[in-house]
């Protein structure tokens, strides 16, 4: 750490190395990774460790005293094999160089004087030399505590590829989008609040044979109760329609493009229980629908989880289960599973199965972690005439993490 133009400076390098389930082509080549490694089928069980990669990188941060941000990150990424251009990752080679600039500064009193509102202005910008650039900006606006709103818009370049992008958007990579989304937030009661957004994108550019430009939109709410101080209680509704242009191959042809928009609708409904110290129980219940036009039948799909968790500064842990039924793809139903250093959703569920997955991570010193995760799938599902196939797999994975603060 160290000051500077009346802010403190703090630089952060970390570096990481990792094994990945990926397809090898005959000669060798990745066609295709699982960046999550959940292996619902045997085929994909034995991806495990097909490709390593290697990642360091450099965050520096300013802050200053009146609420501003400004930082500077980059990183470098290594592959061990070569990624060909026809993955649909989105990029081919060895090896990726990112460089990124973001900013934030909050005003007092913006808006509305001698108040308590604040306004935000935010942006982001990221470039990787020669491929393509992403960027985003925005402002949130806060006229009391217990209330908010918010405008942001982006854009991302079809040749920028950040792997490790967990950005706003329909898919969350930061590549081949643009956007503009509305968010919301309102404290109603000490007790109840409610938050929504309304997100209208566009994806320009083809990204593989079956999926082609696409535009939609989503929209979520939210409300969350809390029940004598003790029980929280969450339903959530999203409604998402999109068109898009597809490809479908059937008997080995590739069809003429055709428009579809389907409209999925889902409604999930979380409950938190303290049990004991800072053990809590969760259950979760999750339905979706998915319609399309002219009287055409939807898939539907429904979850039920529960689990156990705990937190503290130096050690996490979590353990659920859950039962899935699903009859299609295009509705796949998924839990929220603590993962690898952060939440994601566990898996794209279609059929009718169970799962059972455990983490846990320690860190016992600043800037140093272990993690690890185990699970097993049990599912079965009907893709075909053929008749009714099924699968069992286990799963695990594990994570060192290091990053080291330069004091300068």
């Amino acid at each position: 750490k160290a000051r500077l133009l009346g802010g403190i400076v703090r630089a952060t390098a970390f570096t990481s190395y990792r094994s990945l389930a990926a397809t090898v082509t005959e000669s060798g080549t990745v066609s295709s990774i699982d960046w999550y490694g959940n292996m619902r089928t045997e085929k994909e069980s034995r991806k495990q460790g097909a490709v390593h990669e290697r990642l360091s990188g450099l965050r520096v941060l300013w802050a200053g005293e009146s609420l501003t941000r400004i930082g500077m990150s980059c990183y470098k990424s290594a592959f061990d094999r070569e990624i060909v251009p026809i993955s649909g990752i989105g990029f081919s080679g060895r090896t990726i160089d990112v460089w990124g600039f973001d900013g934030t500064t909050t005003i007092i009193g913006a808006m509305i004087p001698t108040s308590a509102a604040t306004s935000s202005v935010f942006g982001e910008l990221a470039w990787m030399p020669a491929k393509g650039s992403a960027a985003i900006c925005g402002l949130m606006f806060s006229p009391s505590e217990k209330t908010s709103a918010s405008v942001a818009m982006r854009s991302y370049g079809k040749g920028f590829v950040n792997l490790h992008a967990s950005a706003m958007g329909a898919h969350g990579d930061g590549s081949n989008e643009r956007g503009l989304r509305l968010s919301w937030f309102s404290s109603v009661l000490p007790t109840l609040s409610v938050d929504g957004s309304a997100d209208f994108y566009q994806i320009p550019y083809a990204t593989s044979t079956e999926l082609l430009p696409q535009k939609g939109v989503t929209l979520n709410g939210r409300v969350t109760l809390v029940l004598e101080n003790v029980v929280t209680a969450v339903c959530r509704l999203r409604l998402k329609r999109w068109t898009d242009v597809r490809r479908l191959i059937s008997e080995n042809e590739i069809q003429a493009p055709h428009e579809v928009s389907p409209e999925r609708r889902t409604i999930t409904c979380v409950i938190l229980v303290p049990v004991s110290g800072t053990i809590t129980a969760r259950t979760m219940i999750t339905v979706t629908r998915v319609c399309y036009e002219g009287g055409i039948d939807g898939h539907a799909g429904a979850l039920l989880s529960l689990g156990l968790g705990a937190g503290t500064r130096t050690m996490r842990w979590e353990v659920r289960g859950a039962l899935f039924e699903s009859d299609g793809s295009d509705a796949p139903v998924s839990d929220v599973e603590s993962g690898i250093g952060r939440q994601f959703s566990s898996f794209s569920a279609f059929g009718n199965g169970s799962r059972v997955a455990a983490s846990i991570m320690w860190r016992p010193l600043a800037g140093f972690s272990l993690s690890g995760k185990c699970s097993e799938t049990t599912f079965s599902w009907k893709p075909s005439p053929q008749g009714v196939r099924s699968a069992q797999v286990w799963s695990a994975q594990y994570s060192i993490g290091l990053s080291v603060d330069i004091v300068f």
